[in-house]
């Protein structure tokens, strides 16, 4: 419930105890216990209105607003890919308040990846003046996670990686909580908490790029499926008439993956041959 104040607090940049009671339907003195607790914690901040910005006052009367404040904590995201390491530092507000990018190849890297990922960590945080408010960060990468243990069961694009545990060894290396999830799946969620389909309550998202991953999002709830490849369709085998284009090999070893017909550099290469045979 607590989580819940905060979001609603944070969706309207401030909100009165009144509004929480009417939006959340619970009772006057529960939403004012329940809010002075996160306001002695200082994960919500009292600001003072004045009368004239509300006419059914009484004159000189004073209205409180809460937000949320920014500064409370900080919590720390990654995006692994293939040649990348992506990584911010986002507040309370959901503002980026630190971000790098390192190059990397964990093709040829092998285990040194994982060294590289944790020095990467280790430079954010070294940048982020407040580092030491860290609470917890987060890892997307591309493949089949299990988001409850931590584990990546599978991932083509990272090396062959199947089995590794990275949570608990990301947890070991920087003493933080960790969360790992499919970069999909990832996107999917912010995409219904601050973008196009903000509150949005079933939608499917698709993300093509270097591959192609979905998300889906069932009655305001992220849908795993079975392993939690809930709409995952990319190495769904596609039949094709003809010759398949030079580009049906995919990463997993398997032809004629939707993903390797329909991610980018396939499309790139399509292109390129198309146009070498005059098309």
């Amino acid at each position: 419930m607590a989580q819940n104040l905060l979001d609603l607090a944070r969706e309207r940049e401030s909100i009165s105890r009144a509004d929480l009671v009417r939006k959340t339907g619970l009772a006057v003195g529960t939403i004012s216990n329940r809010v002075g607790r996160l306001v002695r914690e200082q994960w919500l901040v009292e600001e003072m209105t004045g009368a004239g910005q509300n006419r059914r006052a009484r004159p000189g009367r004073k209205g409180i607003r809460l937000r949320v404040n920014p500064e409370r904590a900080f919590v720390a995201g990654v995006e692994l890919d293939r040649h990348t390491i992506r990584s911010v530092v986002c507040d309370m507000a959901y503002q980026i308040r630190c971000q790098m990018t390192t190059r990397s190849d964990v093709e040829k890297e092998g285990d040194g990846f994982l060294c590289r990922l944790m020095d990467a960590i280790r430079s954010l945080r070294k940048e982020f003046p407040r580092a030491d408010h860290l609470a917890a960060l987060g890892v997307t990468l591309p493949g089949s996670v299990d988001p409850e243990r931590g584990v990546v069961i599978h991932s083509p694009r990272m090396g062959q990686w199947a089995g590794v545990p990275l949570a608990a060894l990301a947890e070991k290396e920087l003493g933080l909580p960790v969360r790992v999830d499919n970069v999909a799946r990832c996107m999917t969620f912010a995409e219904w908490r601050q973008g196009a389909a903000k509150d949005v309550p079933d939608f499917l998202f698709l993300n093509i790029a270097e591959g192609v991953g979905s998300g889906m999002m069932l009655g305001g709830r992220l849908y795993g499926g079975g392993e939690n490849m809930g709409g995952e369709f990319g190495h769904m085998n596609i039949n094709l008439e003809g010759t398949p284009p030079r580009s049906a090999r995919c990463e997993c070893g398997n032809m004629n993956c939707l993903q390797a017909l329909i991610r980018c550099p396939a499309i790139v290469e399509n292109v390129r041959a198309a146009l070498k045979d005059g098309v």
